[in-house]
């Protein structure tokens, strides 16, 4: 299901319309044992026939991380991501991290607060760029059912001239095994 976003380009400026819809994987591979994180790795990619045509790339979007997790309490986890992204359009990968604090009311329901970023060089005509951007992140999760995730996020860049904010509505379904 694609996320919707919409994009405050300046005061005067917004782009609103859908991101690529997005498929993927996700595998477990460690388990947390006291200091020793859950290690996840997730793999998804998104198709640009799926998207708005301001959102639009030239290829598909695949993406791999390794998801990291440490339980702080019963209801408290820190989690922590390393990954890199290809955007359809550059052939160079954005590098992906991202640090958050994700919380469990109950069964279901869950929030989360994280700051996150990404850098990739951009070759330009005669010569080349890397362009770096982070971001703050908070986000409400709603589990109806087993399996089935619902999820709304909002968060705005921080440290550039050129702020960037978006509201993105997720849905996710795990396939059983």
């Amino acid at each position: 299901v694609p996320s919707h976003d919409r994009e405050k380009l300046n005061r005067e400026a917004t782009i609103t319309g859908f991101q690529p819809a997005r498929i993927g994987f996700k595998t477990a591979l460690l388990e947390n044992k006291g200091a020793i994180p859950a290690v996840t790795l997730i793999g998804m990619t998104g198709f640009p026939f799926s998207t708005s045509s301001y959102f639009r790339t030239n290829g598909i979007n695949p993406s791999m991380e390794f998801s990291f997790a440490n339980s702080l309490t019963d209801w408290l986890t820190l989690c922590y991501n390393l990954g890199s992204a290809w955007d359809g359009d550059n052939k160079n990968p954005a590098y992906y991290y991202a640090l958050s604090l994700e919380m469990a009311f109950s069964y279901k329901f869950g929030a989360y607060l994280q700051g996150h970023g990404d850098t990739q060089k951009i070759d330009l005509d005669g010569n080349s760029n890397q362009i770096n951007q982070a971001f703050i992140e908070g986000g409400i999760l709603f589990f109806p059912k087993n399996h089935i995730q619902l999820d709304i996020s909002a968060g705005k860049s921080v440290g550039t001239m050129n702020t960037y904010s978006f509201l993105t509505c997720g849905f996710s379904i795990r396939l059983p095994n």
